[in-house]
């Protein structure tokens, strides 16, 4: 019985589209499966028909995906340098820090994934205004929950976002930086205070002011009365960037004076999660803030971009520069962080899955992977424990979590590099003369992987 058109084609689109879905090899090898049961109930020449469209689907997602879960990055010549591997590595993170400076080991969602396929192929054509188009979607969804209109520009890293304040003022007017926001800023672009990094990036002059003491009051009437004094022209506009998170009272701020606050680890929007002490954007505009900052990462799912949010005369401002277009962000990445808001409006995102695991769950998982890793010959003892894991940078966060404890034949550094080396990379921590390997940012599917390195 031949299939008519129609269903080949239904068949053809929905397979396509399951490869492109299949970000890793538990999940191709899932699919196939399924796939394979559907052909054994097809009469022989649909069969072999579906076979075919199979296989065509697998060659053409495959290259794509393959090369990096086999780990072949590290011996093609882009990534060799001076005769040695130069490569990323897929990590897999057992150290119990979310924001490691090695990584994070967690995959950018399948969504946020898909939306980057059409850039990444290199035949992907795009109407005039395309740009603009998403933008405006991305500002759709940030939409916040009392209706207040928002517009979002996303910059190709923080640092190039924060370069984009120094237009909010007049040429000559300084940006204000709270005294008490000298808190590291790192993991996001480089090392250093708030006030060096808009020092470094915006064009203008920056300058603290007030004390140290979160208690204090700010002296907000000496720098109004500053800014008036070196700018008196009725369109000055005072503007004051601080830290999320830094207790600042505002009493006195004049009206046309801008709050911008600057977000090195945060999410777009107020989890009720397990996540839920981290700063959103969500948050800092119902507190008042005309524009955020945020920087992007592993906890927006999205590249490591700069994401600018708030008010559409402020964002305008910023955007109407002639610098804009220079500090924008690829197509690619706008398209993959309007995908990333659009899941976590949604309530979904990798790092909320990995953050909602529970205890049990754990503890379960613990107990097995010490029981494999005890059979290791290598491995002289095994315990759990049950020390909180932590996101990490700027975000103090912490979260219940189990780990792995081994004594080993050698010595727990020398152990350590070596799991940390090769395609696929565990990274841990050492206490004392023990590793430790936290599951808390662990996939169960990553876990898999973890006793094929002490074999």
């Amino acid at each position: 019985m031949a299939l008519p058109p129609w269903t080949v084609e239904l068949l053809r689109r929905g397979v396509q589209d399951l490869a492109r879905q299949a970000t890793d090899p538990e999940t191709a090898a899932t699919i196939k499966d399924q796939a394979a049961k559907l052909v054994d109930e097809l009469p022989r020449v649909a069969r072999e028909k579906v076979q075919t469209l199979l296989k065509q689907a697998e060659s053409t997602a495959g290259p794509l995906k393959d090369a990096w879960n086999r780990g072949d990055w590290s011996v093609a010549s882009l990534w060799t340098h001076a005769g040695q591997p130069n490569a990323p590595i897929r990590l897999i993170n057992g150290s119990g820090t979310l924001l490691s400076p090695v990584g994070s080991g967690v995959a950018y969602s399948s969504a946020v994934q898909s939306a980057a396929i059409p850039f990444l192929s290199g035949d992907a054509g795009l109407a005039s205004g395309f740009d603009e188009t998403l933008r405006q979607q991305l500002a759709t969804s940030l939409q916040m929950g009392d209706s207040r209109p928002v517009s979002a520009f996303v910059a190709g890293s923080l640092d190039r976002a924060l370069a984009m304040i120094g237009s909010l003022t007049q040429p000559g007017c300084a940006v204000y930086v709270p005294r008490r926001c000298a808190v590291a800023m790192p993991g996001v672009g480089g090392e250093g205070f708030l006030v060096d990094r808009l020092q470094s990036h915006v064009r203008g002059p920056v300058r603290e002011f007030g004390g140290i003491d979160p208690e204090a009051p700010l002296d907000i009437h000496a720098i109004a009365a500053e800014h008036t004094t070196r700018s008196p022209s009725s369109e000055r506009r005072l503007v004051v960037v601080s830290l999320a998170g830094t207790p600042i009272n505002y009493e006195g701020l004049p009206e046309n004076a801008s709050r911008v606050v600057v977000i090195p680890a945060g999410t777009f929007f107020t989890d009720g999660g397990p996540v839920a002490s981290i700063a959103s954007v969500e948050s800092e505009l119902a507190s008042g803030a005309d524009v955020v900052v945020l920087a992007g990462g592993v906890l927006t799912d999205t590249p490591s971009v700069g994401i600018i949010v708030g008010n559409p005369d402020h964002v305008r401002r910023m955007t109407d520069h002639r610098r804009a277009n220079f500090l924008a962000a690829p197509v690619m990445q706008i398209a993959m962080v309007a995908a990333a808001v659009a899941q976590q409006r949604a309530d979904s995102s990798p790092v909320k899955k990995l953050a909602s695991v529970s205890e049990d769950n754990l503890r379960d998982r613990a107990e097995r992977l010490a029981t494999q890793l005890a059979a290791a010959a290598s491995v002289r003892s095994v315990r759990v424990t049950d020390q909180p894991a932590q996101l990490g940078g700027v975000a103090t966060a912490s979260l219940p979590s189990r780990q792995v404890v081994l004594t080993s034949d050698q010595s727990p550094e020398t152990l350590a590099a070596e799991l940390l080396a090769g395609p696929v990379g565990l990274l841990t921590t050492v206490v004392e003369n023990d590793l430790a390997i936290d599951l808390r940012w662990i996939t169960p599917e990553q876990q898999a992987k973890i006793g094929q390195r002490f074999r």
